[in-house]
């Protein structure tokens, strides 16, 4: 599956994430309201795995990435373990490591084919994040035209579109730390 997304920070003084809320509640459809605690792992060749635990379930996945004007396109493999211990244990005799933890709460709705999010990430703030699975990518310049409109309704334009992924913004505030032990 290909994935289209992208998100906007909320700066609290400029926008009310309860605003946000109480218009998605009202006009969209709720699909759920997670706590997400996700795990990060890499290997010497670089290669990523995220392991992410909510309160019903444990999935890992896989992402190849890419950026096009600031919207993410992201190949994406997934599936759900049971044992999360007995899976980071592998994990550590394939060589990955525990590079960083990331917890969010997350508020999501569905309109018009779309997934919104709206996300609480600890240490960051608020962000606005739509998305939207695609099954190939021939028609992707139209998905991207598609994701914007969805933001503007929020008032927001590709300009306010955030292009880092959140955990290269932890590491930015200095809220990334290695975590070599599991």
């Amino acid at each position: 599956m290909i994935e289209v997304e992208a998100k906007v920070f909320l700066n609290q003084e400029k926008i009310k994430y309860k605003n946000i809320l109480k218009f998605l509640e009202k006009n969209y459809q709720k699909i759920s309201e997670t706590q997400k605690k996700d795990y990060y792992f890499k290997n010497i060749l670089k290669q990523k795995i995220r392991v992410r635990e909510t309160e019903e379930k444990i999935i890992v996945t896989h992402k190849n990435k890419t950026l096009k004007n600031k919207i993410e396109v992201n190949q994406e493999s997934e599936f759900e373990i049971k044992d999360k211990s007995a899976f980071f244990k592998f994990l550590k005799k394939l060589n990955f490591i525990l590079f960083a933890q990331k917890n969010k709460k997350t508020y999501a709705f569905k309109h018009n084919n779309f997934t919104i999010e709206l996300n609480y990430v600890k240490n960051l703030g608020w962000f606005l994040e739509i998305e939207k699975l695609c099954s190939h990518k021939k028609n992707l310049n139209q998905e991207f035209v598609l994701l914007e409109k969805e933001f503007e309704v929020f008032g927001f334009s590709k300009k306010d579109f955030e292009p880092k992924k959140y955990l290269e913004l932890l590491k930015e505030k200095n809220l990334f730390r290695n975590i070599a032990s599991f």
